[in-house]
């Protein structure tokens, strides 16, 4: 494992961006090997957020990125659901990170479809809702 070099760091006067480099975290505490050791269903959710965000800054790792979206957006259904605009304008996600989130919540709706057409359980409102409250989940 390559760590990153804090004196890289430490020179901007940042020694607290030091302890947030996941890569600077003790190895049985980074999310990555905690998934692979434990499971997903082990994971916070900003774990598993940080996991699909792949990196952070040195101002401010994966997981606290995805701790601050979740509080902006409410939810990880609302931050997933979010139009591409707006997740743009959260400070520290650019581009690659918000198509990323847009792809997850992508594949969470076309599953559902699959789904819900496999199981043609159209026989209570809520069936009925789920269906189309995914695809249009950032209107509401």
């Amino acid at each position: 494992m390559t760590t990153k070099n804090p004196d890289d760091l430490r020179g901007k006067g940042n020694i607290e961006a030091v302890i947030s480099v996941i890569a600077n975290w003790l190895e049985g505490e980074q999310p990555r090997t905690r998934l692979v050791r434990y499971g997903a269903a082990q994971m916070s959710t900003a774990e598993l957020l940080a996991q699909c965000l792949a990196s952070g800054l040195p101002c401010e790792n994966a997981v606290l990125l995805s701790q601050r979206m979740q509080k902006e957006f409410g939810s990880v259904h609302a931050l997933l659901a979010a139009p591409i605009k707006s997740l743009l304008a959260v400070r520290n996600l650019g581009p690659a990170k918000a198509a990323r989130l847009k792809a997850i919540n992508e594949l969470s709706v076309k599953e559902t479809e699959i789904q819900s057409k496999r199981k043609q359980c159209f026989d209570k409102p809520v069936a009925v809702a789920r269906l189309p409250s995914k695809r249009l989940g950032h209107l509401g």
